[in-house]
């Protein structure tokens, strides 16, 4: 099979419908007027204190947030992913599209919408728009790359600048697979390996991260091994964690390591009689490279000054340069908050989530490509507190309310007869079973409780006549 340009946009197609149709089922709860975090407020909250919003900020979704605009506008990514894919005529159409209603989630849809591999989505959407406008292939090529190379080895920068001892001592894989956000099934059986294997595992992920990125300078045959090593660690975490459409993601944008192009000098001298417009489009791929090697130099070189920070903050807005870098911590325990409802505040009954740990029987799943953005959530939560946490404050008041919307994101609402009267959350360690406590009990899991997370809450009671 030969990689091409064309190829790679075929498959940022495929990610955007994997992203929308994963989408399509939480963005009523998440962001609909009766959700978690409705856009509707978002749009209220910001439209009188920011200036110039769709420049600064944009998003669609200033020109409205309804119900119907939310549902619409996922499924009609849906639609223009499958433009992208198929590749023909109106292609462009397809990629200027998918990527604009993405960015138009990612910027008013925090904190559900704050993760990594989205903005690195519509960052490298912005690259594909590029080609389709005629930009020299050479150049954007070379732009894929260098976003290849800022993800890679600034991931495993952080973890060495964190100052973290699980890193620093090669320990970080032997509760990674317990800590990881969503447990996964492969991980499992992964967090039983020996602690050698943990430890050499983590060198060979250091020189993958820190080394490897630089081979993409080299002949082709370095390349080659540049791209061969990206895609195996990217298959290896892929097998043993669930985050979504990312490993894909990385995969997809390390075959342009695989494509072979001119000279940057080369590729131009043909497009030199060009419409003016490309030669636009190429000084724009030129400006976004320098400005993205600048501010990567800004991260990690000390005291370096960036000329064109001015620049790159005016268009921070449209996601086309972001700062990346995964794990710079590893969390050595495994905290979970265990929501629960009651009438009278004596017989407590959780909510059972459909993919974060809760039964102790209950066996880690396999979800990705598909990202539970609530149960995600409910992890970060747990390293927080509920004072920090407004959306999981606004998620508690849902469930007093009964809202049924919100509670379809649930495995099942204990309380869908009547709304429980108090919430609570408890804070529970959980740790896998070994093998022959697996064997023996027949679960997964086993807990502790930790302590409260957050005591028993009610709605304010209305008294007649202060409605």
């Amino acid at each position: 099979m030969r990689i091409s340009l064309k190829t790679i946009i075929r498959g940022l197609g495929v990610m955007y419908l994997l992203a929308f149709l994963s989408f399509a089922a939480q963005v009523m709860p998440l962001f609909g007027s009766e959700g978690i975090t409705p856009i509707s407020s978002t749009v209220s909250y910001f439209d009188s204190q920011i200036q110039n919003k769709l420049l600064v900020l944009p998003s669609l979704f200033w020109l409205g947030a309804s119900d119907g605009v939310l549902l619409g506008s996922v499924w009609l990514g849906v639609v223009l992913s499958g433009v992208m894919i198929l590749g023909r005529r109106f292609s462009i159409i397809g990629t200027v599209g998918a990527w604009l209603l993405y960015l138009s989630f990612i910027n008013l849809g925090m904190p559900f919408m704050s993760f990594q591999w989205d903005i690195l989505l519509v960052e490298a959407g912005f690259l594909a728009i590029l080609v389709e406008c005629g930009v020299s292939t050479t150049l954007v090529v070379w732009a894929f790359r260098l976003l290849v190379l800022k993800v890679m080895f600034a991931s495993g920068v952080v973890k060495l600048a964190s100052g973290d001892p699980l890193w620093r001592s090669f320990d970080a894989l032997s509760v990674h697979y317990l800590t990881q956000p969503i447990a996964h099934i492969g991980g499992w059986y992964a967090h039983r390996l020996p602690a050698w294997l943990h430890a050499l595992s983590t060198i060979i992920m250091f020189g993958i991260e820190l080394v490897v990125p630089f081979f993409m300078f080299g002949t082709k045959k370095w390349r080659q091994i540049c791209a061969a090593s990206f895609i195996g660690l990217m298959g290896v975490v892929a097998l043993t964690g669930n985050y979504t459409f990312f490993n894909m993601l990385m995969i997809l944008l390390s075959l342009s390591l695989l494509i072979d192009v001119p000279t940057v000098f080369k590729s131009l001298k043909p497009k030199l009689e060009n419409f003016k417009w490309v030669w636009i489009g190429n000084g724009a791929v030129v400006l976004l490279m320098a400005m993205s090697i600048f501010q990567e130099a800004t991260r990690f070189v000390p005291g370096f000054r960036d000329p064109l920070q001015s620049a790159r903050q005016t268009i921070s807005g449209w996601r086309m340069l972001n700062t990346y870098g995964l794990f710079a911590v590893m969390t050595p325990h495994r905290d979970e908050i265990s929501i629960q409802g009651s009438y009278d505040g004596k017989t407590w009954t959780a909510y059972p989530f459909k993919y974060k740990p809760e039964a102790l029987n209950k066996a880690p799943q396999w979800v990705w490509p598909h990202q539970p953005r609530l149960d995600w959530q409910m992890w970060f939560a747990a390293l927080s507190t509920i004072e920090r946490e407004y959306w999981l404050q606004q998620f508690a008041v849902k469930l007093l309310q009964g809202n049924t919307v919100v509670t379809s994101l649930l495995e099942h609402n204990p309380f869908a007869e009547a709304p429980a009267t108090l919430i609570r959350m408890e804070r529970y360690r959980y740790d896998y079973t070994t093998l022959g406590e697996r064997q023996e009990s027949g679960n997964w899991w086993k807990r502790r409780r930790v302590g409260a997370y957050c005591f028993p809450v009610t709605l304010p009671r209305r008294i007649p006549g202060h409605e």
